[in-house]
């Protein structure tokens, strides 16, 4: 998905387009559905890590989800084209760097050998 989102971006930045794509990774979020899975004999074969999950504690409400994506959105810029963000993300320290961004290779996905 990050690569797809990077490439696309600057395949549009390429023809002019001033259409902008960003990657957004929510982690596991907590809904109806994934709770949902855990009623059920296949959910609960195929997707133990759900129960783990919810057990501990650990995931984001759809609501985060959002709030995540409405911050990316009033901050989006030029400079963020191309990148990846998680729902976790602190969008105002990206606003901070967003003049770095490109030159650092922030919020991309790489490999560092």
């Amino acid at each position: 998905m990050q690569r797809f989102t990077e490439a696309l971006a600057r395949k549009l930045e390429t023809a002019g387009s001033s259409v902008m794509a960003f990657a957004m990774n929510p982690g596991f979020v907590r809904s109806e559905m994934t709770e949902n899975l855990l009623k059920t004999p296949t959910g609960l074969k195929w997707q133990t890590y759900v129960k783990e999950m919810i057990e501990r504690g650990v995931g984001f409400q759809p609501g985060d989800c959002a709030r995540a994506k409405l911050e990316l959105l009033r901050i989006a810029g030029p400079e963020l084209n191309g990148c990846s963000f998680g729902v976790e993300t602190d969008f105002e320290a990206v606003e901070k760097q967003k003049a770095d961004v490109r030159a650092k290779e922030l919020y991309l996905l790489r490999l560092k050998t």
